[in-house]
C-alpha cells in the first residue's frame, strides 16, 4: 500500500463497479426510451388521424356543402359537392327530439305496481314526415309491453338498461327503422 496514494484494490473495485453501472444506465435509458415512445406513439398518431378527419370534415363544411346544403359547388358539377350531398345522412343538425306524452301503466306480476315513463324519440324529420301519426302507435305498444313486465325485471341498472334496449327496439320496429332512439327521461314505479 502506498502512503498518500490509492491502493490497487480500491482502484480495481471502481473499475469493477463502473462497467455494470454503465451497462445498467444504457439499458435503463434504452428501455425508458422504448416505453416512452410506445406510450406516446399511438397518441400522436391518433391526434394526426383526428386532425385529418377534422380537416376533411371542415373542408366539406367550408365549401358550403355541409348538412345545410347551401353553396353552389354542386350546381356546377363539382365532384366534392356531390360527395358532400351523398355523405353521411345523420348529422346533429338533421335529427330532432320529440317528447312523448307520459305513459302510466300497470306492471304485470303479483305486486300489481304501476309505472310512469316520461320519454322522447330521436328521429330524422326528412325520413319520418308523419311523426304525429306514429306517436299513438308507439304509446300503445309501450303500454302493452309494460303490462307484461314484472317489477323485478326493471329493478337496478341492468333492468333499466334492458328496458331501454327493448323500448328502443320496439320504437325502431314500429317506425320502420326511422326512429333512431327512444330515450327514457324519467321512470317512476309505485
Amino acid at each position: 500500500m502506498e502512503i498518500g496514494g490509492k491502493s490497487k484494490d480500491a482502484e480495481g473495485g471502481w473499475k469493477r463497479l463502473l462497467v455494470p453501472l454503465m451497462a445498467i444506465t444504457v439499458m435503463g435509458g434504452g428501455g425508458g426510451g422504448f416505453v416512452g415512445f410506445s406510450l406516446l406513439g399511438p397518441r400522436e398518431s391518433e391526434k394526426a388521424e383526428a386532425a385529418a378527419v377534422e380537416t376533411k370534415e371542415s373542408g366539406a363544411d367550408h365549401s358550403g356543402q355541409g348538412a345545410q346544403g347551401g353553396g353552389h359547388g354542386g350546381e356546377h358539377g363539382d365532384t366534392k359537392g356531390k360527395e358532400a350531398e351523398h355523405g353521411p345522412k345523420e348529422t346533429r343538425a338533421q335529427l330532432k327530439v320529440r317528447e312523448l306524452p307520459p305513459i302510466v301503466a300497470n306492471l304485470g306480476g303479483k305486486e300489481r305496481s304501476w309505472v310512469r315513463i316520461q320519454s322522447a324519440i330521436v328521429y330524422d324529420p326528412h325520413e319520418l314526415e308523419h311523426v304525429d301519426a306514429l306517436i299513438p302507435v308507439l304509446l300503445s305498444d309501450i303500454t302493452a309491453f309494460i303490462g307484461t313486465l314484472e317489477l323485478s325485471s326493471i329493478e337496478g341498472p341492468d333492468g333499466l338498461r334492458r328496458l331501454q334496449e327493448e323500448l328502443n327496439e320496439r320504437a325502431s320496429t314500429r317506425s320502420e327503422r326511422h326512429v333512431r332512439e327512444l330515450i327514457i327521461e324519467a321512470l317512476v314505479v309505485q
